[in-house]
């Protein structure tokens, strides 16, 4: 089984997945926390800084990091997760889908059908 727990920063994601493994794990049933964390964001909002600006969003067009992220964030659900035998056991995560298209949309990204095809 595959949990994801989605709310802002703060909420109490990481104490919620705290208590669940705790509850998981007494009863018999392995329970584990996968995090998937991007690196594009943070690599071009380096590069940005770099060069004067406050963001990735002051050189980079949100369309294309959104897509690179997607992309990214694919090849780790392909390592991170889908190799993962989930009979008898759970895996909860604070970063997945919900959260990624949320960003997406925040970030002002305008290709969502595309972001679709890849999530």
């Amino acid at each position: 089984m595959l949990i994801e727990l989605s709310g802002i920063d703060g909420s109490g994601k990481s104490t919620q997945i705290a208590l669940l493994q705790g509850w998981c794990n007494r009863a018999g049933v392995p329970c584990y926390e996968r995090s998937l964390r991007s690196t594009v964001r943070r690599v071009l909002g380096g590069l940005a800084v770099d060069r004067g600006h406050l963001s990735w969003r002051g050189v980079f067009d949100p369309d294309a990091v959104e897509l690179a992220t997607a992309l990214e964030m694919r090849q780790l659900v392909y390592t991170t997760i889908m190799p993962i035998r989930f009979a008898g056991q759970v895996i909860v995560t604070d970063t997945y889908l919900r959260r990624w298209v949320a960003s997406a949309v925040a970030s002002g990204a305008r290709n969502l059908p595309q972001l679709g095809l890849v999530y």
